[in-house]
């Protein structure tokens, strides 16, 4: 589905449409490059990923910094 150095934009297909500002994720139409595979050893939000990791890569976002998405809220550009 996806492989390091592939361009992705952070899509969250839930917010699309609902005129919720406040629901979308924050990266929201941003556009990154896949870093690599999340590890459950990888923090986020304070937390360690533990078994979520198993869908997630790390991205570099620019003016972000690398941020861990899961694959349901990526896709190709």
């Amino acid at each position: 589905m996806f492989a390091v150095g592939d361009t992705v934009q952070v899509w969250d297909w839930i917010f699309v449409g609902s005129g919720d500002e406040d629901d979308k994720l924050g990266s929201h139409g941003e556009l990154g490059v896949i870093a690599r595979n999340s590890s459950a050893d990888d923090i986020h939000r304070g937390n360690r990923l533990g078994k979520r990791a198993a869908d997630c890569f790390q991205v570099a976002i620019p003016n972000e910094g690398l941020v861990h998405v899961h694959t349901e809220w990526l896709r190709k550009v």
